[in-house]
């Protein structure tokens, strides 16, 4: 059966086009056409096949901030618009190797951050995010770089005493 949709176009012409909307994306349709004369009599095509497209991707990753409140550690946060979300965050020592550390963000979400704990201080980290959707799609960020802060001083001088004496 090859009826799905059926339209009808009342007009004569040499020439006809249709859009046909509706469809859902990466499925193969079938399409035949009957023409009919001024006679009324009809003439059939063969049939063709289409497969639509894959529906583009609509969303981005927005906002993608890191901040190091600490010496070992960075806070990221990003948006996704209103795309729920799953993520994968690489983190680099250079922005042409991501490969310090992996961390996978499971929870879905449109709004994301992380703390990224167990860095060196004074050290430049990069950043770059890829953003999964419901259908696994990826989405990558540019690569941001943030630097953490210098380890506070943790010690105090004690006890410091001294005497005087004439000679």
């Amino acid at each position: 059966d090859l009826t799905l949709k059926e339209f009808n176009v009342e007009e004569f012409a040499i020439s006809h086009e249709r859009v046909v909307d509706g469809l859902a994306e990466l499925t193969t349709y079938f399409f035949q056409v009957t023409a009919f004369d001024r006679r009324g009599r009809p003439v059939e095509s063969p049939v063709i096949s289409v497969k639509t497209l894959e529906e583009p991707i609509r969303w981005q990753i927005n906002n993608l901030v890191g901040v190091s409140n600490s010496y070992d550690t960075v806070n990221l946060s990003w948006d996704t618009g209103t795309e729920l979300t799953r993520a994968v965050v690489k983190v680099g020592l250079t922005a042409g190797n991501l490969n310090f550390r992996q961390i996978d963000v499971t929870e879905v979400s449109t709004s994301q951050a992380l703390l990224i704990a167990g860095l060196t201080e004074l050290t430049d980290y990069f950043f770059q995010v890829t953003a999964f959707d419901r259908r696994n799609r990826p989405v990558v960020s540019p690569v941001i770089s943030v630097k953490t802060l210098e380890e506070p001083i943790r010690w105090q001088i004690n006890n410091l005493g001294g005497t005087t004496s004439w000679d």
